[in-house]
């Protein structure tokens, strides 16, 4: 069967092959066939990730509703327990939680939490894993072809920089700079690839790339 609407019409797919290998599973699990299981619900469930939240992350993310988690929560939904406790659950939307997810997913930051044998639950996370740099630049050190090896730095250290972000933005506004050709304002925060301004716009700069722009940075007033 053809795709009608490739995101939605993907993601319907993917939740009845879900449904299907739960049932399978399910019917192992009663006759205790544990030994010589055919169908694995949890791998399945990772593995339909792609379905229901890459895709729907990349290609339609402004159409999926930035519900509060509060409601959702109060309406049935499993919300996720955040485990590092400077994050905020006020305020996030089912936008972030897809947002989040995807990001764990496709960098595989999952582990899977056992007891007796049996998966009981799974810890995902956003992590970026802080690497020595300088150790890495010895080990690729030797994988620099000839030609190139002449521009090696060997007494670089590594360089921290701190983008703190003063204010998160409570409902997130898009810049899109096909509608927006121009826009001002004061910059809140850096974090990773997006720019956090005070009236809650938020720029995605990686979303942009083969845009030509000019940038101007002024100082803030002093009141």
């Amino acid at each position: 069967m053809r795709y009608e609407d490739l995101v939605i019409d993907f993601a319907e797919r993917t939740k009845k092959n879900l449904v299907a290998i739960e049932k399978i599973a399910e019917a192992e699990n009663q006759e205790e066939k544990l030994e010589k299981r055919k169908a694995f619900e949890i791998t399945q469930l990772i593995n339909s990730c792609l379905g229901l939240i890459a895709m729907p992350r990349e290609k339609d993310f402004d159409k999926i509703p930035k519900i509060p988690l509060e409601e959702l929560e109060k309406e049935g939904w499993p919300i996720p327990s955040l485990i590092n406790p400077s994050e905020r659950k006020s305020g996030l939307t089912l936008q972030h939680l897809v947002k989040y997810l995807r990001n764990a997913v496709c960098h595989f930051h999952l582990e899977f939490l056992e007891h007796e044998y049996q998966i009981i639950g799974l810890k995902m996370w956003n992590e970026v894993k802080d690497e020595d740099l300088v150790e890495w630049r010895e080990r690729l050190k030797s994988y620099i072809p000839e030609e190139a090896k002449e521009f090696f730095i060997a007494s670089n250290k590594e360089t921290e920089l701190d983008f703190p972000v003063l204010q998160y933005p409570d409902k997130v506004k898009s810049l899109n700079l096909d509608k927006t050709p121009h826009y001002e304002g004061v910059l809140k925060g850096i974090k990773g690839q997006y720019l956090i301004f005070e009236d809650d716009t938020v720029f995605n700069i990686r979303g942009s790339e083969g845009y030509v722009v000019q940038l101007g940075v002024f100082p803030s007033k002093v009141v």
